[in-house]
This record gives C-alpha cells, sequence and structure tokens, in this order.
C-alpha cells in the first residue's frame, strides 16, 4: 500500500509538532509545515521513531508561500490525504484596547491560514475524490470570552468555515473534522498572557499528545463513520 500523506500546519511546536510525530508512527509520511525553517530541520532531523517526516517552511497567511508549498508536496508525493490545520495565535486584550494589528495577524492565522491551505489542497483531494481535512479550533471557539474577543471571533469563523466546507466536500469522499480543545499545555499561554503557567496548573491542563490521539482517532475512522466535531477538556480524577 502506499504511504499516506498528512501535512500539518503549525508543525514546530504544540500540537502540530506532536500530531505530526504520532502519524509518522502510524505509518504516515508527515510534513510538517511552519515560517521556521531552521528549527523544522532540526526537528526533521532529530526524529528518530516511525516513518520519516519531511518539512515545508511557508506563511501560511500568504497565499504564494501557500501555493509554493502545496505544489512541493505535488512534486514530491502527488497527493496530499489528510490536512490538519494546527498553525494558530492568540493574543489577548479588550476590544477598544487591542491594536487593530494584532486582531488582523490572529485572522490572517487563524481564519485565512486554515482557508488557504484548504483551497490548494482540496483539488489534490478531489482528484483521488478522498480526503480528511481536520481544524484545530478552540473551547473559545464555541464561548465567548472576556478579553479575548479578537481569538474567539478568529475561532468561531473557523468552526463556520468547518461546517460549510464538511457540505461541501461530501459529494468528493473527502471529511471534514474538527476538534475544539480545552486549555492545553503549549506555548499558548506564553503568548496569550505573557507568563507560562506554574508547573502544578501544567499538569491538569490538556496535553498536545492527547490532542494528536485525537486526530489520529477521527482520521482512522472506518470509511462509512464519520466524526465531525470533538470537544475535548481534561480529564482528572477528584475534579469537577
Amino acid at each position: 500500500m502506499e504511504r499516506q500523506v498528512a501535512v500539518v500546519t503549525g508543525g514546530s511546536s504544540g500540537i502540530g509538532l506532536e500530531t505530526g510525530r504520532l502519524l509518522s508512527r502510524k505509518g504516515f509520511t508527515a510534513i510538517l509545515v511552519a515560517r521556521r525553517e531552521s528549527l523544522l530541520r532540526e526537528l526533521v532531523e532529530s526524529h528518530q521513531e516511525g516513518s520519516p517526516m519531511e518539512y515545508i517552511a511557508c506563511d501560511v497567511g500568504d497565499e504564494g508561500s501557500v501555493t509554493a508549498a502545496v505544489q512541493k508536496v505535488k512534486e514530491r508525493h502527488g497527493r496530499i490525504d489528510v490536512l490538519v490545520n494546527g498553525a494558530g495565535l492568540g493574543l489577548k486584550g479588550a476590544v477598544d484596547e487591542m491594536p487593530t494589528d494584532r486582531f488582523d495577524e490572529m485572522m490572517r492565522t487563524n481564519v485565512r491560514g486554515a482557508y488557504l491551505w484548504i483551497r490548494h489542497a482540496v483539488p489534490l483531494m478531489k482528484k483521488r475524490q478522498r480526503g480528511h481535512i481536520v481544524n484545530i479550533s478552540s473551547g473559545a471557539g464555541k464561548n465567548g470570552i472576556a478579553g479575548m474577543a479578537g481569538y474567539c471571533a478568529s475561532k468561531f469563523a473557523l468552526q463556520g468555515l468547518s461546517e460549510s466546507l464538511a457540505l461541501e466536500l461530501k459529494p468528493f469522499n473527502i471529511k471534514v473534522s474538527v476538534i475544539c480543545p480545552g486549555s492545553t499545555n503549549t506555548g499558548f499561554h506564553l503568548v496569550m498572557h505573557g507568563v507560562e503557567p506554574a508547573e502544578e496548573v501544567r499538569k491538569t491542563m490538556i496535553q498536545p499528545q492527547d490532542v494528536a490521539e485525537t486526530v489520529y482517532h477521527l482520521i482512522s475512522a472506518p470509511e462509512g463513520y464519520w466524526i465531525y466535531e470533538v470537544t475535548t477538556r481534561a480529564f482528572l480524577k477528584g475534579r469537577a
């Protein structure tokens, strides 16, 4: 059997990196996508478990960069079986205080980035009449949060994109799924709040490896079985 090709954006850290590593261990050709080429190269060269991983440096919010990246995948493999849109950015701030360019940056990464990768990867999936797109959303895509209106807006938009896309692509045998993780132990909190959570707090959070396992659960479901949306929370004994 031909090895399936999985492209993972946001692949240099957190959920994206752990998803790429897991899919490699499961036999996929995992291609990590992020902006920092030197970091991607280091991560791929140090990877020892499973299938060889690959990387492509790409700015997900720039259409020319995405077009070139998809072309590289097409030249190398001729296919994209799985696309995981894991690139994400969260910035905190009240609506009347947040600079407009920071709002735009979140929309550019969280919505435009997913849209561009979908737009240019879908033709390869349609050609094969199969594929699976997994969009990493957030609990903030289901509920508003004070001080995070821009981030919530971007994730609500990703939810709408995912739902519409699922209906568009079903006739082509392409599945779309969305994952809405709760608070996850990644570098997100350092960027959002400017400080890392305490060690005892990080232990109570969802781990990125757990979300990666959820991605694999979705894409390995039986052919006639479709899990559209999963909302995840940390489950700790003794905690409400």
